[in-house]
């Protein structure tokens, strides 16, 4: 599904080229729950951005469902990110003034679909993560783990391949965390959803099968006894 063949990254800083990534290999197939791991500075935010198509390698390959996309413009790289990639940020980012059935259908919005399919398939979507009963509810009436689930309904809502997560727990409390990690755990197994989680939580890390850490530009695969 998701293939990085000797991913580097580097930004010039006025005299100096700063290296970020240096050469990262990554595989992840269907149904893979997968976490990132990194200090500040490692490059885990800049891997992350590669891999939802927000930035683009400055050498090496990127492959999503067999087509290459290191190279493709912006446009193109624009309608694969919102067809084929759903996002859950650590601070939510849901619209105040919507509800949450109008903030789950926003992705569905930008693909043109008629009003009545978004509102179908947004009330499908907050089912999937046991809110169908708050879409009317807006931001303000529902508690941060509740928000989050919005926030990955809203991921969903047009069965992406992948979801990517960027700390989707470092705005919670633990009890809300350990359910939204629950969450991510039963959409993977039940639905085979295929989830990437970037991270700097272990105990986060451990919950997914597959967990790798990237340190100096470089990302390594844990063994499954790891830590």
């Amino acid at each position: 599904m998701l293939r990085l063949t000797n991913v580097h990254k580097s930004y010039v800083v006025g005299p100096v080229t700063l290296e970020v990534l240096r050469g990262v290999d990554l595989e992840v197939g269907r149904g893979d729950m997968l976490s990132i791991m990194g200090a500040s500075g490692s490059g885990k935010s800049t891997l992350m951005n590669i891999i939802g198509l927000l930035d683009t390698p400055s050498d090496g390959s990127y492959l999503l469902d067999g087509n290459e996309v290191a190279g493709m413009p912006d446009n193109r790289r624009s309608a694969i990110r919102n067809a084929s990639i759903g996002f859950v940020f650590q601070s939510f980012h849901l619209l105040p003034r919507l509800t949450a059935l109008e903030n789950v259908g926003i992705p569905l919005v930008y693909r043109g679909m008629k009003n009545a399919d978004i509102v179908r398939h947004a009330g499908k979507a907050l089912d999937r993560v046991g809110l169908g009963d708050r879409a009317e509810h807006r931001p303000n009436e529902l508690s941060g783990g509740q928000q989050q689930r919005v926030a990955i309904a809203r991921a969903l809502v047009g069965e992406p391949a992948i979801v990517l997560a960027d700390e989707p727990t470092g705005a919670l409390d633990p009890s809300s965390g350990r359910d939204i990690m629950e969450l991510f755990s039963r959409l993977n197994r039940e639905e085979d959803t295929s989830i990437i989680i970037i991270t700097h939580d272990p105990d986060v890390a451990r919950q997914c099968a597959r967990r790798t850490r990237i340190e100096q530009g470089l990302l390594h695969e844990a063994a499954s006894q790891d830590a």
